[in-house]
């Protein structure tokens, strides 16, 4: 692979492992609760007592998840010519360590408690972008 190859391969997982990690955050701003007849300030004192409700029942767990497995790049060979002789540069392939998270394995309980309670109360989701 060309040092070329293995920048872009590089950028890619790191912008994968982003998108992974960001995509709760860029969804969450998305999500609001609709009742007729409820005022914001209403909402918002369900919401915040569905979600104590939640975190009491479904507290924060983290652990931490492999994200990313160790692997070793291949070898690389680059070669020139210069003149009247060829120029040859080559890497050997080094290893890479395996990329790790904390994860909250309780937030799609959490998070589904929250909706029930919601639901409970008359809300529904409404998803906005």
């Amino acid at each position: 692979m060309t040092e070329k190859g293995r920048i872009a391969t590089g950028n890619r997982r790191r912008n994968a492992l982003i998108l992974v990690l960001c995509a709760p955050l860029l969804l969450a701003g998305c999500v609001t609760y609709v009742r007729p007849g409820a005022t914001p300030a209403m909402r918002d004192s369900d919401l915040g007592q569905c979600q104590s409700l939640a975190y009491r029942r479904a507290p924060p767990e983290l652990q931490t998840e492999m994200v990313s497995p160790a692997y070793v790049t291949p070898p690389a060979e680059w070669c020139r010519r210069h003149h009247h002789h060829e120029l040859c540069r080559y890497e050997p392939g080094y290893y890479v360590p395996p990329e790790y998270a904390n994860v909250d394995v309780n937030d799609a309980a959490r998070n589904a408690r929250i909706d029930a309670c919601m639901s409970g109360r008359g809300y529904v989701k409404k998803v906005t972008f």
